[in-house]
């Protein structure tokens, strides 16, 4: 299947409009790589396809370059493309793009649109992670030759102190994945380096927010800088839940290791690398808020639109402090005047999810525009101008993308003169192009890239709202098979981790999900979101499991499930809430599944010691697990209580570190003879995307919930092996349940 790439934004017009370009993927499985092409249309041919006869076939577009590469970086995009992106140079005659190459690293090219030449701009032994451009300048984040960071002091060249280091920093992964950076300038006159070891290190999973923008005066960039240290006063700012807060004593939060570690907006000047903090406050990610992150200029280079960002304390009166304890949605950096304004506050609470969606300068920059998103599927946006004290809201436009049209609509929809192009897709439509006339309305698919997938029976994703007995209403989606029969039971597969209101595949992340091949199997899938009000609480992993019961007894009472047949897939996070699902109501799940995730253990406590998912577990149980706080963890943390445990229980563990912290759950049912297969992925990504990885993530819980669930084995002669095991399980599982429990030989499967 080919996939859009709607990261950046979609269809991209060159400044003349002449053109728009877009960027497909798709996973190869003869070569595990994945292929990435950077296509170019011409909008004269799209006007002329929209004013023909139906009848006329639709332009096609012409790929310029083509990479297929195997995933090397740590990507936290979905489907994560090699080509990534693309900006169109001010004539229109070339393209900028990032391109990975085979070592991993990607490197900032211009490839021009009639020879389809391209040229490298940065050397080898640099990975470029973000990059910006402003007339004759551009500037760019990378990570130079791999330098690791250094972990500890060093003692000599044999020796070194680690006091204080979490044991997560010890992992090969993070020698792999963790490099200084560093801002590098191109010029005419030719290139040079900005910074060099003072920006934080970058994690090439990019899991902190990341801002890379220069003034149009070609002068300043603005950033996201590491805080060098925490304040007594930042302790009051109010996190997105209860969890986490900041600690001022806590060495964990400068962490060079830290992905959650506090940032500060700052500006750098591009001739002579001075840099200034703009506000001594942090950007709101580290407490929890997870919006837009984002700098950008005003025309004149005057002021700077700083989202997600908290105000001063110290400089706050009586009455302006209770409203800094929230983050600004967006604020107003005036230069000249050394002065901040919020435009503003953020409105994103863990029950409405409203964030900030995009923030821009309108009216000679009088005036700034801002979109919020509206639960479920909707958005706003807002108008604010400034009276001469405050910003005021002068215009709403709301808008209700699943009412109105089926189809979602993404925000890469860019005018092109007389026409607009878009991606279109809904859970049971697969991602199309569009063109629109601007004049009339008219609209045509433009390009279907997976024509393939028509003649497959795909079966339906529907709706699915019910209510728990706490009173709280859980929306989710429900897959039925594609042969689906009205007044049939089917077993049920519950995956955990929210869903996407676009084209659904196996799930809203690929690991250990496969939504429609487990629909086609003949089992019903339930999507379902994480509920988040009581995250970092006692009351999390409880509340999720009313979410799991309610859903099944719905389902149940409505005669579409057999409730004796049900599996329940757990990935990252809501690993934790499966493992206390399952020792909770040991007999309510047939089968499971936990991949690569946060289980609440002990083991998990203690290899995280230094680090902010220590603090995450002492809060969750009210106390470390020493001494008199042990007899908390005793009683509620899963690991402890995998006696209790009675179902065959997979667990997908991605690199080292993740074998680590599942091993306590592994050993623990394997010293107890119960049934449980661990799969291994050396090297792999914890939004897996090798096409190879993928396939034994996915087939391989296909496999698992049909054995389980339906008594199902695939004649594949290479699963001989797997079945063979399963089957052991399987007579294993008999026997504890008619007494004595046999003795079973289980062995790691990599």
């Amino acid at each position: 299947m080919s996939r859009f790439d709607t990261s950046d934004g979609g269809p991209v017009f060159s400044p003349d409009r002449a053109f728009f370009s877009v960027v497909t993927s798709r996973g190869r499985l003869e070569t595990d790589s994945i292929e990435s092409t950077l296509w170019i249309f011409r909008t004269r041919d799209v006007v002329r396809y929209l004013e023909s006869s139906e009848e006329k076939e639709p332009p096609r577009g012409r790929p310029i370059v083509r990479l297929a590469r195997v995933p090397r970086n740590n990507y936290t995009v979905f489907y994560a493309p090699v080509i990534s992106d693309v900006r169109w140079q001010p004539d229109s005659k070339s393209l900028l793009f990032l391109a990975q190459d085979k070592e991993g690293e990607r490197h900032l090219c211009r490839v021009d649109i009639r020879s389809s030449i391209v040229h490298e701009l940065t050397p080898e032994g640099y990975d470029v992670s973000r990059y910006d451009v402003q007339g004759r300048t551009t500037v760019y984040f990378a990570a130079p030759n791999h330098q690791r960071l250094q972990i500890g002091t060093v003692i000599n060249r044999d020796a070194v102190d680690i006091t204080g280091m979490p044991l997560s920093a010890l992992m090969p992964e993070i020698d792999e994945t963790a490099y200084y950076r560093e801002i590098w300038v191109i010029k005419r006159n030719g290139r040079w380096r900005l910074t060099s070891g003072r920006m934080q290190p970058i994690h090439l999973a990019n899991h902190f927010p990341d801002v890379l923008s220069i003034s149009p005066d070609e002068r300043s960039i603005a950033v996201l800088v590491p805080t060098e240290s925490v304040p007594a006063s930042w302790e009051s700012y109010e996190p997105e839940n209860e969890y986490p807060r900041l600690r001022s004593h806590d060495p964990s939060l400068t962490n060079q290791l830290n992905f959650i570690r506090p940032m500060q907006y700052a500006v750098f000047d591009v001739r002579n690398g001075k840099s200034e903090i703009t506000l001594n406050a942090p950007n709101a990610y580290a407490l929890g808020y997870i919006q837009q992150d984002s700098a950008i200029w005003s025309d004149d280079g005057k002021q700077i639109l700083l989202t997600n960002t908290f105000f001063p304390l110290d400089q706050s009166n009586r009455s302006e402090k209770e409203r800094h304890l929230k983050p600004c949605a967006c604020a107003v950096l005036d230069l000249p005047a050394r002065s901040t304004s919020c435009v503003a506050w953020s409105r994103y609470t863990p029950a409405n999810r409203s964030s900030l969606l995009s923030a821009a300068f309108a009216d000679k920059n009088h005036t700034v525009l801002l979109s919020f998103s509206t639960p479920p599927n909707g958005s706003v946006q807002e108008r604010y101008e400034h009276n001469g004290s405050v910003w005021q809201r002068v215009e709403r436009d709301q808008s209700d993308l699943g009412a109105k049209q089926r189809q979602k609509i993404g925000s890469s929809a860019i005018a092109g003169g007389e026409v607009s192009v878009e991606i279109r897709e809904a859970p049971n439509d697969p991602p199309a192009l569009y063109a629109k006339e601007a004049d009339s309305g008219r609209s045509r698919k433009l390009w279907d890239p997976n024509p393939q997938l028509s003649s497959f029976a795909l079966g339906e994703i529907v709706a699915f709202n019910w209510q728990d007995k706490s009173g709280y209403q859980w929306a989710g989606q429900l897959m039925r098979p594609p042969a689906y029969t009205p007044g049939k039971r089917y077993p049920l597969v519950i995956q955990t981790y929210g869903f996407s209101n676009g084209f659904v595949s196996d799930g809203f992340f690929p690991t250990a999900s496969a939504v429609r091949a487990l629909a086609a199997a003949g089992i019903i899938v339930l999507q379902m979101p994480r509920r988040t009000d009581h995250y970092g609480t006692a009351q999390e992993a409880p509340d999720q499991l009313l979410g799991f019961e309610s859903a099944i007894e719905r389902l149940d009472q409505d005669g579409l499930i057999d409730p004796n047949k049900v599996g329940i897939i757990g990935f990252s996070h809501t690993c934790f809430h499966v493992e206390s699902a399952l020792v909770s109501d040991p007999k309510r799940f047939r089968a499971a599944t936990i991949a690569d995730g946060f289980d609440g253990s002990y083991l998990q406590y203690l290899y995280s010691a230094g680090d902010p998912a220590a603090h995450l577990l002492e809060h969750i149980y009210g106390a470390q697990p020493f001494g008199p706080g042990l007899r908390a963890w005793v009683d509620r943390a899963p690991g402890f209580n995998l006696d209790k445990l009675e179902t065959p229980l997979r667990i997908e563990a991605i690199s080292l570190a993740s074998v680590l912290t599942e091993w306590e759950t592994y050993a623990a049912l394997v010293s107890q003879g119960k049934p449980v297969d661990l799969v291994y992925f050396p090297f792999g990504d914890h939004l897996l995307q090798k096409p190879l990885e993928r396939t034994a993530s996915q087939q391989g819980n296909v496999d698992w919930f049909r054995f389980w669930l339906k008594d199902e084995e695939d004649p594949d002669p290479a699963k001989h092996d797997q079945y063979a095991l399963w089957r052991k399980m399987r007579q294993q599982l008999d026997g504890r349940g008619g007494g004595s429990p046999r003795t079973v030989e289980f062995s790691n499967r990599h």
